[in-house]
């Protein structure tokens, strides 16, 4: 349906834990011998999650959540995939729409949207949050670029990043992003953003 003969890149999604996913991972390497998959990639995975299928197959791509406010894989499963060879590409590049800047210091979310039952936007967090991307704001204010130009910079620049994925409700929002790899950006502007991001998480 697709109307292609081979998938690129075909991950393995969310391991369910306590599960074992070897026979998962020889299932895509038969597929990748047959020429039905290019590459196969994981999400989401621990280390100890890559060390298991790494038992049976190989691993040319890991997708996992990654920005400015959300960086606490650097601390284990970004520098794995570093010296294993495996490629990292970050979803939720605008951390669920907090990186564009829009939301207030009330981020006025519906009742029953599902950024309820995420981190950044739990009440006693939010304040914090919400401090540190005015000051990015104030950074993009100087730099003359959108916010979410920043944020897509910034995460392609840290160590052992390969790509971004970038998700919009519709091809303008996608479009709006793009520009975001054209021209410098100081690496004293960097710098300081990674100092606010910094106290972001922390």
């Amino acid at each position: 349906r697709l109307g292609v003969d081979k998938i690129d890149l075909y991950y393995i999604h969310w391991p369910r834990t306590g599960w074992d996913m070897r026979p998962t991972m020889e299932g895509l390497e038969r597929a990748r011998r047959e020429g039905k998959i290019g590459a196969v990639g994981v999400s989401n995975f621990s280390v100890a999650d890559m060390d298991q299928v790494r038992e049976v197959g190989t691993i040319d791509a890991h997708q996992l959540g990654y920005n400015l406010t959300w960086r606490f894989l650097e601390a284990d499963v970004i520098p794995y995939c570093a010296a294993h060879g495996i490629k990292v590409l970050c979803y939720s590049t605008m951390a669920h729409g907090i990186l564009t800047g829009k939301f207030g210091r009330d981020p006025g979310l519906r009742e029953g949207d599902q950024r309820h039952r995420i981190l950044p936007f739990r009440a006693d967090v939010w304040p914090h949050v919400y401090e540190g991307v005015e000051k990015l704001k104030a950074i993009a204010t100087e730099l003359d670029r959108p916010l979410a130009h920043l944020a897509v910079r910034w995460t392609l620049a840290q160590p052992g990043i390969s790509a971004v994925i970038i998700g919009g409700r519709n091809a303008e929002q996608v479009s709006a992003v793009t520009p975001a790899l054209a021209g410098a950006i100081p690496a004293e502007a960097m710098a300081r953003i990674t100092a606010i991001s910094d106290e972001i998480v922390k």
